[in-house]
C-alpha cells in the first residue's frame, strides 16, 4: 500500500508541475492577445469618434491631403478654416444665449 501511495504522490506532483507550466504558457499567450485586443479597441474608438463627427473627420482628411500635396497652400487654407471655425463658435455662442 505504501508503494501505491508514493506512486500517487509522485504522479500528483508531476501533474501539479505540469499544470503550473501550462498556466504560465497560457499567461504568455494571453499577453500577446491582450496587446492585439488593445490595438483593436483603440482603432474602434477612433471609428466611433469618426461616426459621431463625420464632418470633422472629413475636414481632417482634407487638411491632411492638402498638407501632403502642398504644405504652403495647406497652411494658408488651414488658417482660413481655423478663422471660420472660431467665427462659427462665437456666433453659435451669441445666438444660443436665451433672450432675457
Amino acid at each position: 500500500m505504501n508503494a501505491h501511495l508514493r506512486e500517487l504522490a509522485t504522479r500528483r506532483e508531476a501533474l501539479v508541475a505540469r499544470g503550473a507550466r501550462e498556466r504560465e504558457t497560457m499567461r504568455e499567450a494571453m499577453r500577446g492577445i491582450r496587446r492585439g485586443l488593445a490595438v483593436a479597441d483603440r482603432t474602434l474608438a477612433v471609428f466611433d469618434r469618426i461616426k459621431r463627427k463625420p464632418l470633422a473627420a472629413g475636414l481632417a482628411a482634407v487638411a491632411v491631403g492638402l498638407l501632403l500635396a502642398s504644405p504652403r497652400r495647406a497652411f494658408k487654407w488651414l488658417s482660413y478654416g481655423l478663422s471660420a471655425y472660431s467665427l462659427m463658435r462665437q456666433l453659435r455662442r451669441i445666438f444660443s444665449k436665451p433672450v432675457a
